[in-house]
């Protein structure tokens, strides 16, 4: 086995106030089908004397450089369940979710269609149906109290598809970690 896929989980961020992403979180959402974004892990790759053999097949992937798979193993297929996840940190904070999806406003009608995550397209057009309204008027869609009421349907406790079967504690001991001298 030269490859391994690691599936992902992904962060469930305690509220809208989150500011430090990794020490704030205490739980992931294991449940794939309800993933604010991708759901295909990352990979592994083995690296040896002949590693110049080996190259990237995209940001999830690894391939021979003659496009030949690798042999790989599936860790979401072990019979226990996968032995290593990797956690997904997405758009976190909220001032980080929306300066990425303001600059990104001006992506095309066309291309926001093709993107395949509710959440991204949906922010994209949120983003751009806000492109030049004021956002103190309390009212509007575009208001910082709508967009954190947005972010936080997708990213928090309040997004309507988490199901609490699928949510995993996470204990992550930052703190010790913090302290480690490599």
């Amino acid at each position: 086995v030269d490859q391994a896929f690691i599936p992902n989980v992904e962060a469930v961020y305690p509220s809208v106030a989150v500011q430090n992403c990794f020490a704030e979180t205490k739980e992931v959402n294991m449940n794939p089908y309800t993933f604010a974004s991708y759901a295909n892990g990352k990979s592994a790759v083995r690296l040896t004397d002949g590693a110049g053999e080996v190259a990237p097949a995209g940001p999830h992937m690894w391939r021979y450089q003659a496009g030949d798979q690798l042999p790989s193993l599936h860790l979401d297929h072990e019979p226990f369940g996968a032995p290593l996840m990797v956690v997904h940190f997405e758009s976190c904070p909220f001032n980080r979710w929306e300066s990425k999806f303001w600059e990104l406003g001006n992506t095309s009608p066309g291309k926001v269609q093709s993107i395949p995550f509710p959440f991204y397209r949906e922010s994209l057009e949120r983003m751009q149906s806000c492109s030049g309204e004021a956002h103190n008027d309390p009212d509007s869609i575009c208001s910082e109290h709508s967009l954190q009421s947005f972010w936080a349907q997708w990213k928090t406790p309040a997004n309507p598809s988490l199901a609490k079967k699928d949510l995993m504690p996470l204990n992550i001991p930052w703190k010790d970690i913090e302290r480690m001298q490599l």
